[in-house]
């Protein structure tokens, strides 16, 4: 090694022998802000004992039973809802099609002839137990080229996938 690697070295561990720990609180008074005020703790809280372990603390947020009528059974990892999804919706595109051509209106009113592009399982997600919803891409047939986006509910809870909603979500001209 050479003589400048040996130096830094023993100057690096002695400035750091002498530095003050980072999680040691600092000494009271010593903080000089003026927009600050420290309170101290609340009687009733003691400090706990070095290397004592916490009590469990009870979970803040009460657990919300389901209601009867809600589908119980086992549940689906998200890579399984994703694709029975997929599947969902393009058995329920492909059925109600009109060669090739599914016919559906906007909030608007407005009537829309699509062909599905893309059932997006990367956009799937849970709304209630056994329910999933997620994103599918259209594209317009006749007249002027536009891209729509559609999303589907499934219920997935039953023997079969079921889309059971729809609703036109964007419309990119």
């Amino acid at each position: 090694m050479t003589a400048w690697w040996i130096v830094f070295s023993w100057f690096v561990s002695a400035s750091l022998a002498q530095a003050p720990a980072d999680d040691a609180p600092p000494p009271p008074g010593s903080y000089d802000e003026p927009n600050v005020t420290y309170v101290e703790q609340p009687p009733g809280i003691e400090a706990p004992a070095p290397g004592a372990r916490r009590a469990p603390q009870p979970s803040p947020v009460e657990t919300v039973k389901p209601p009867d009528d809600a589908p119980r059974g086992p549940r689906i990892s998200m890579l399984d809802a994703r694709t029975d999804w997929m599947a969902a919706v393009q058995l329920f595109v492909k059925r109600n099609a009109v060669e090739g051509v599914w016919s559906v209106r906007d909030a608007k009113g407005n009537a829309w002839r699509l062909k599905l592009t893309h059932a997006r399982g990367e956009t799937v997600r849970e709304r209630r137990p056994g329910q999933y919803a997620g994103l599918a891409s259209f594209k317009s047939v006749g007249g002027r080229a536009r891209r729509v986006e559609v999303e589907f509910v499934v219920d997935l809870a039953g023997g079969e996938p079921t889309v059971t909603k729809f609703a036109v979500k964007k419309i990119v001209r």
